[in-house]
């Protein structure tokens, strides 16, 4: 299971600081991936 942090300003979704346990960082690489791809889908 992945815990992330969000934001959302009636526009745009932010995810940050996702995690699964000990796998913190790997998780975090991934989150600005994912982060990107949402950015690129709402504009």
């Amino acid at each position: 299971m992945m815990q992330c942090r969000c934001k959302y300003n009636g526009h745009q979704v932010w995810l940050h600081n996702c995690h699964t346990g000990d796998s913190y960082r790997a998780n975090a690489e991934l989150s600005l991936e994912q982060e990107q791809r949402l950015r690129n889908n709402l504009i």
